[in-house]
């Protein structure tokens, strides 16, 4: 099967339906293959197996799933002509899905080839898999290995050397997470020692320090305690940043188990340093992002390197945005992580500047990074020093600053300068809680005003993610520092954490001529929660461009979220129209992003679509450029919202909303009757549910003690219910009508404030399930985690365009939903003709244009938030091994 000159191993079980494991080994290379039978689920099944050969513990480099036909039964079935079906684990986006513990095949790159062909896919994985994917995942087996040998007090030990406490949970996998991170950054120290051996030799000696000169490259000391010697006489000459925490950590623990989990990622340091390549940025960033596979748990959000690139290009347009005096320029992130966009920042002012550029300037007077979490932080300065290992460190701005109870006082981390006027307080580049580390020149000076670009990727995530390694009273008292720091920050703005970090931003960046470049969730440019967000924003900025990508496979710019996001260049200039840019393909890498991020400077056409959105739009909060990937579909929204096309008025005027929350807390389903009889769907199967008319499928029981409660939510009960979350890639209706009124655990019911409730409902059915009622309703989405689930919720949904239908345009699609009620309406992304009569049905009732029903009919079922796919004909992975 696999053939082709490659090294296999083949296990064959056959007990009821046949499964093959596969493991092909080259030198560089070791790869999983988990087979299945077709057959129901088989396809998850196989994602499942082979995603469990990588999470939680890398057994392998690359795993691969494969689902056979069902007429192979066994071995001699399968011929070099067997047409298999194969997803790459590692490059499909499984990896995020499978560190959840979730298995969605239908989301996944499913191909199909011969065996024989599948055999050479297999032979050139190496050269797609990439060096830092496969370097990381040996560093992730070193790391696992050696944490699974550790007793729980070493663990400890080490956690507390970089200041991590998981005081509110009990968890082992918690613990173990924290003790790896302890050793990356040995790891880390450890190949940047490898990279100062031609650096060593010409180090000046310390004028403290008479003993023996110069100190020992990484290859000359094998033992700990020549590391810990060795790196304690680097630390006499400068290098604090890099070497300091992980002296900390070699000095926690002692003992045999201890000894072998540091002489392990020693050893990977030393096999990694031997391939120059490895030091670059764009492959040491990608490679930590892998290992620091936690960041989800914390609220970390490390971006991309190919995003990076791109926020970092799209920001520093040319020589007029770096000052004549590189050491004249400031760039600062105030949530640093790894040091990614300082890095794209950096490298892209070197791209610009060319032989003008100054590494040394660029680290000692121009990167300014902080960070809550030690390791994060390490890494920062572990890779802005691989810029210039010969600078002076004692002047890197890279801080550490403390998050949660330290020394008896409330500090909320980096959002402190918020308070202190830009002030940076509280920096310590030790990990250990007990000890104080002078400030420093760098605390003590403020940072208001110094940025020329702030760059960030703010902790947009639930604040319980945030002060998830605090305990219950110590996460009280720091959100009650942070009450208190924005106690007169503009009202109206959530005080989650992205917010407040936007807040702080703002408050940071006063230079007239300042760039905010900014990763955030598009449901910031979405939501109605946002809007005063939004509106403060432009009233601070001119929102100089947005990119969102509407790349169904990599709708996010972070490697450790799976949560849709948008870059977004902010400049304190004279406003006009905002630049939106709507990717169709999100680049992969770093030479895709940089000429991605050139087209877009250069207004050059490319994989994406670009709408100039009126600035009267952007300060009035109106960011729905973004919303649609065809310009013709954003215009038309943009004549639904304004009036232009119909007219119009907001849902929560003419109609009250009840949420599907409360009959949740109120209710327990039933398949008996009770006296709160009709329930319209207890849960909202999508595919199912394929018509406007929905059948009652349980029924509803009060929940004890709750009775007062569900007669209360019984009297919200209606006719018509749109769906709280919905597949728009399977799905045919968003919106249903019941016969009789009724309530539902995963619908918003919405009931007109005046007039005849079921002509009113079978009329807005009928408009809501029309082409121009979907992009409306598609309008007021939120988007979360995935650009064809979408949620609704009733905030957004009252302020969502509704025709104002007048008697007669009320009785015609009342009538239509009389003819169609029951009929299939098709899926939206392919339109049948009960959906094309509905929609000239709705032309007629509003006096629309058919011809622009029509074309928008068509652009709707194209958008890959509709098709699930990406925009366009992709071509097949298997040609690139032709």
């Amino acid at each position: 099967m696999v053939g082709d000159g490659l090294d296999a191993r083949r296990q064959a079980e056959h007990k009821g339906n046949k499964r093959i494991d596969i493991e092909v080994k080259t030198p560089q290379l070791t790869i999983a293959v988990e087979c299945e039978k077709h057959g129901s689920n088989k396809s998850a099944e196989a994602v499942k197996d082979a995603s469990s050969r990588l999470y939680p513990i890398p057994m392998v480099d690359v795993a691969v799933a494969v689902v056979y036909p069902k007429k192979c039964n066994t071995e001699d079935d399968l011929t070099p002509n067997t047409e298999l079906s194969y997803c790459i684990v590692n490059k499909s986006g499984v990896a995020e899905y499978a560190g959840d513990h979730k298995s969605h095949s239908e989301d996944i790159d499913w191909m199909s080839c011969t065996a024989s062909k599948f055999a050479r896919v297999l032979k050139h994985l190496y050269r797609d898999t990439g060096e830092p994917d496969i370097i990381a995942n040996k560093l992730k087996r070193r790391l696992a290995e050696a944490v699974r040998n550790l007793s729980t007090i070493q663990c400890r030990s080490l956690a507390s050397a970089i200041n991590v406490q998981y005081i509110k949970s009990t968890s082992d996998t918690k613990l173990y997470n924290a003790a790896k991170r302890a050793l990356l950054v040995v790891a880390a120290a450890a190949l940047f020692h490898a990279r100062l051996a031609e650096h060593l030799h010409v180090m000046e000696r310390p004028s403290d320090h008479d003993g023996d000169w110069p100190p020992p490259t990484l290859d000359e000391c094998d033992t700990r305690q020549k590391i810990l010697a060795a790196w304690n006489l680097i630390l006499k000459h400068d290098y604090r940043p890099i070497f300091e925490t992980g002296i900390a950590v070699l000095g926690k623990s002692t003992g045999q188990q201890f000894a072998s989990a540091i002489e392990s990622v020693i050893t990977w340091a030393r096999e990694t340093a031997d391939d120059v390549a490895v030091l670059r940025h764009d492959l040491l960033g990608q490679m930590f992002h892998a290992v620091l596979d936690t960041a989800r748990h914390d609220g970390s959000m490390y971006t991309s390197i190919p995003a990076a690139k791109l926020l970092a290009g799209i920001a520093i347009r040319d020589r007029s945005d770096i000052p004549e005096n590189l050491n004249e320029m400031k760039i600062l992130d105030p949530a640093c992580g790894t040091g990614t966009l300082l890095m794209a920042a950096a490298e892209r002012v070197q791209e610009i500047m060319g032989d003008e550029y100054d590494p040394n300037g660029m680290v000692e007077n121009v990167l300014c990074g902080v960070d809550i979490n030690v390791t994060a932080a390490h890494m920062a300065a572990t890779t802005i020093g691989m810029l210039s290992p010969d600078t002076k460190f004692d002047r890197m701005d890279v801080h550490i600053v403390d998050f949660g109870v330290v020394r008896g006082e409330a500090r909320a981390g980096s959002l402190e300068m918020y308070a202190s006027d830009g002030m940076l307080p509280y920096v310590e580049w030790t990990g250990a809680p007990d000890k104080q580390v002078d400030t420093g020149e760098a605390a003590q000076r403020t940072w208001k005003g110094m940025a020329d670009l702030l760059i960030m990727n703010p902790p947009f995530t639930r604040n319980d993610l945030r002060h998830d390694q605090l305990g219950q009273e110590a996460e009280r008292v720091v959100k009650e520092r942070e009450d208190v720091i924005f106690k007169r920050a503009p009202k109206g703005i959530r005080y989650s954490s992205g917010p407040m970090f936007m807040l702080l931003a703002e408050h940071l960046l006063q230079k007239s001529n300042g760039c905010l470049a900014v990763v955030l969730p598009v449901v910031v440019a979405s939501s109605q929660g946002n809007l005063q967000l939004r509106k403060f924003l432009a009233s601070k900025y001119h929102i100089d461009t947005m990119v969102i990508t509407h790349d169904t496979k990599r709708y996010y710019f972070s490697d450790s979220t799976s949560i849709v996001e948008m870059l977004i260049i902010l400049r304190r200039e004279e406003p006009r129209e905002t630049k939106i840019i709507n990717l169709a393909v999100n680049p992969k890498t770093v030479a895709g992003a940089t000429t991605l991020a050139d087209a877009i400077n250069n207004d050059s056409p490319g994989d994406y679509q670009i709408v100039s959105w009126p600035r009267s739009k952007v300060e009035a909060g109106d960011w729905s450029g973004v919303l649609f990937y065809s310009p013709y579909l954003v215009d038309k929204f943009a004549e639904i919202s304004s009036g232009k096309m119909f007219t119009k008025d907001l849902m929560g005027n003419v109609a009250s909303l009840s949420g599907s929350r409360a009959v949740r807390g109120a209710f327990t389903a039933s398949d008996n009757p009770d006296r709160y009889a009709r329930f319209v769907r207890y849960d909202h199967k999508t595919a199912e549910i394929k018509c406007m008319c929905a059948t009652p499928n349980k029924y509803l029981i009060a929940k004890q003690g709750k009775e007062r409660q569900a007669e209360v939510v019984w009297e919200t009960a209606g006719f018509l219910h749109v769906g709280e979350r919905i597949r728009l890639n399977i799905t045919h209706t968003t919106t249903i009508k019941t016969d009789n009124v009724s309530i539902g655990s995963a619908w918003h019911t919405i009931t007109p404030k005046t007039g005849n409730r079921e002509q009113w409902s079978k009329a807005m059915v009928v408009w809501l399930n029309s082409t121009v009622g979907l992009v409306s309703l598609l309008g007021a989405r939120i988007i979360s985690n995935d650009l064809s689930y979408v949620r609704f919720g009733i905030g957004d949904i009252e302020n969502m365009n509704v025709p104002i239908l007048d008697e007669g345009a009320m009785h015609s699609l009342a009538g239509e939903y009389d003819l169609y009620s029951r009929a299939d309406l098709g899926l939206i992304r392919s339109p049948n003709k009960t959906r094309i009569a509905m929609d000239k049905a709705v032309c007629k009732a509003l006096n629309l244009d058919e011809s622009v029903l029509s074309t928008m009919r068509t652009e709707l079922s194209r958008e890959p938030m509709i098709t699930g796919k990406q925009y366009g004909a992709q071509p097949d992975l298997l040609d690139r091994y032709e």
